[in-house]
């Protein structure tokens, strides 16, 4: 069984794409290549600016596995430093949830 762990991340009016390209550039950070992840955006329905990440496991652990070996890194770290008050400047908040595929 499969689970999806979205984050639906509302950003600031007009800053969608400069979120988009913000968390690829996260997404890059983090290399491995383990996770499926996925970028959607919104299409004139909802909120707008929402823009949601989705990343697919086979297990949650599989997501505490790769944050504990990023943690790990110096050099990843320090480079999450700067990258994260980037994306705080982009949003207002986000949400998350942890779903089960069926």
């Amino acid at each position: 069984m499969s689970f999806v762990h979205r984050r639906v991340f509302y950003a600031k009016i007009g800053k969608a794409d400069s979120l988009v390209e913000h968390l690829k550039e996260g997404e890059s950070l983090m290399g491995s290549g383990k996770i499926k992840t996925r970028l959607l955006t919104d299409f004139q329905s909802g909120r707008s600016d929402r823009v949601v990440m989705e990343w697919e496991v086979e297990s949650f652990g599989d997501i505490d596995a790769e944050m504990s070996k990023l943690g790990e890194d110096a050099a990843i770290r320090a480079k999450f430093e700067v990258w994260e008050p980037r994306l705080n400047e982009l949003i207002h908040y986000s949400e998350v949830d942890n779903l089960m595929i069926r």
